[in-house]
């Protein structure tokens, strides 16, 4: 699955579905505080099946971001924003100076940590650049499997139960 704009960025992603989902005019469907607790815990509880998402202390999960924050929000004006407003309003992925899963630290300043990713993308450049012709050999069987699709649900045949 690609993000919205296909840059992998989750904060984005995370300010989009606020935006859809927060309400309208005075009516506050979402709160931030509802929407970081269903993507901080929530999420992880459905993935896991673990309850104990949320709070960082002994034997409990250690997954986190580290934004930087004084960057992020560096033309705030004495705190007329609140910290979630900014974080709303201003997060992505540019801003995250460290990921920490399971107490492990898996991303530093953007790059992951264990690997050699500079010389990753190059040999995975190197890989895929010699596969140029078959993928656009594939691209008409692709379309017609799309098209299939499409047409499968344009008829309305997910709706139709099996005999």
């Amino acid at each position: 699955t690609l993000a919205l704009d296909d840059d992998d960025d989750a904060f984005r992603e995370l300010r989009l579905t606020y935006r859809l989902h927060a309400g309208t005019s005075f009516e506050e469907l979402l709160t931030p505080e509802r929407l970081f607790e269903a993507s901080m815990c929530t999420g992880a509880c459905a993935v896991t099946g673990r309850h104990d998402f949320g709070t960082i202390a002994p034997n409990r999960p250690a997954d986190f971001v580290v934004l930087d924050y004084a960057r992020m929000a560096d033309d705030v004006i004495d705190d007329s924003s609140g910290e979630l407003e900014v974080l709303l309003s201003r997060a992505t992925k540019d801003y995250v100076r460290s990921v920490v899963v399971d107490g492990r630290e898996v991303v530093r300043d953007g790059l992951p940590t264990g690997v050699d990713y500079p010389a990753l993308r190059r040999e995975l450049a190197a890989q895929v650049a010699g596969t140029g012709n078959e993928i656009k050999a594939f691209q008409p069987i692709l379309r017609r499997y799309q098209e299939a699709i499409r047409a499968y649900f344009r008829a309305g045949r997910h709706k139709q139960v099996a005999p």
